[in-house]
């Protein structure tokens, strides 16, 4: 699923990257979306960043994206992690617009530029949602 879209494909995502993103996950909380046991969206989260959870994945396949797999999967990913904690953190690419907005519209606020983390043309924006409860 991750494999030749983006962000991915843009910012240079090869085979031992994906690997090491498998292996990581199993130290993180995951959530996926099956339908007829394909999966069509995921998500991974760790716990004990600032004081929050950190979402390093949200990936939905291209062929559901725009039908509200991705927004029901993060109701469902927030809530658990606002049970434990009150701040979402997450980084999205610059180029990334589409994703910054449907971020933005989920009550997520830039909080910071990560100058050319990944690859020197690219810098990643760091983006912060608090919960209400905490």
């Amino acid at each position: 699923m991750l494999q030749g879209s983006d962000p991915w494909a843009t910012l240079g995502y090869g085979e031992s990257h994906f690997r090491a993103i498998a292996k990581n996950s199993c130290h993180s909380t995951n959530a996926k979306v099956t339908i007829r046991r394909k999966v069509i969206a995921f998500t991974s989260f760790k716990f004990g960043f600032m004081r929050g959870a950190y979402m390093s994945l949200l990936a939905v396949d291209p062929d559901y994206r725009h039908t509200g797999v991705g927004s029901a999967l993060m109701d469902y990913a927030e809530k658990l992690i606002f049970l434990r904690t009150k701040n979402v953190f997450l980084c999205v690419a610059s180029f990334n617009e589409g994703a910054q907005e449907f971020f933005k519209r989920r009550g997520y606020r830039p909080v910071g530029v990560l100058h050319r983390l990944i690859v020197d043309e690219y810098d990643e924006i760091l983006f912060r949602k608090c919960g209400e409860d905490h």
